[in-house]
């Protein structure tokens, strides 16, 4: 009977431990330990690809790059590319 105490009792600690002393170690390290605070730039905007997948996306896809181009993010830092994968409308044309 003193094994099957011991396996109880094991048990409901590592469920209580789970649930209330874990959060409270993490709690605890993040108090106790200190870390430096990182300066970000807002002006900074990185590089970035827009990819536009279309198939057969002839009605629509004159607005969608047009509403793409519009973003509000340099124009220099924007790519944009426009996937058709064996469309056999005019989107490649359009596009």
């Amino acid at each position: 009977m003193l094994m099957w105490q011991f396996v109880f009792w094991s048990s409901l600690a590592v469920v209580l431990f789970s649930y209330v002393g874990y959060p409270i170690v993490l709690f605890l390290i993040t108090k106790l330990s200190r870390r430096e605070r990182h300066s970000f730039d807002d002006e900074y905007r990185p590089s970035v690809c827009l990819l536009i997948s279309a198939f057969n996306e002839e009605k629509i896809i004159r607005k969608k790059i047009e509403n793409s181009l519009s973003l509000d993010y340099p124009k220099d830092k924007l790519t944009m590319l426009v996937a058709s994968d064996g469309s056999d409308d005019r989107t490649v044309a359009i596009a």
